[in-house]
């Protein structure tokens, strides 16, 4: 290799302009290619949670037929959710279901809530999303820390105890061991989503 060609490519490796343009490049064609994925794949992703959700409406609200669900999007303070009011097969009303998201101790959680017809005590509750520390934090999708949220008043705060005898007061979860944090920020969700959305369906 000549001393002149040797020098060509090595003030192309040491110029950083270009280097700069090539990261820019690739991170345009990144974009592009997220873009397309999205716009493929996304109607299909949403459609794939609307149903996940729909698997779980006769759990959080019992004697509720999925035939007869009817979406409605409730709007408050530029915030949009869609609730799921349900009905039996008679189409007399069940209840409902509400979606809640919020910062677990790993990641975003995302939860469902059932409620009852008047909105005024949980009727279940279902885990769809969590990236919880396993062992743990994860066990929040099991059902035996769910069910302890079936019944409590949907009007008052619910709270985390832990290291304490004896059953828990009304609208008290036992926190799981180990993950208290994660205990209460299921709590948390649950108590924020009600606070925004609750007198909406009521």
């Amino acid at each position: 290799m000549s001393e002149e060609n040797s020098t060509r490519k090595k003030s192309w490796k040491d110029n950083y302009l270009v280097q700069a343009w090539l990261i820019l490049l690739m991170a345009a064609l990144y974009s592009a290619v997220l873009i397309l994925v999205q716009l493929n794949w996304g109607p299909i992703i949403k459609e794939n949670q609307r149903q996940a959700t729909y698997s779980q409406i006769p759990i959080l609200v019992p004697n509720t037929d999925v035939a007869n669900v009817v979406e409605k999007t409730l709007e408050k303070d530029g915030k949009k959710v869609v609730a799921y009011q349900c009905f039996d097969a008679q189409k007399n009303p069940t209840g409902w279901v509400l979606p809640a998201s919020g910062q677990g101790f790993a990641d975003v959680v995302d939860l469902l809530v059932g409620l009852d017809t008047s909105a005024s005590k949980l009727t279940g509750l279902v885990v769809i999303n969590q990236k919880e520390t396993p062992g743990l934090g994860n066990l929040i999708k099991e059902e035996s820390f769910r069910k302890q949220f079936i019944g409590t008043a949907a009007d008052q705060d619910i709270t985390v105890v832990k290291g304490r005898d004896g059953s828990p007061e009304k609208n008290e979860i036992r926190a799981l061991t180990g993950a208290t944090i994660s205990s209460q920020s299921v709590c948390d969700i649950v108590n924020n989503t009600l606070k925004t959305w609750r007198e909406e369906l009521k």
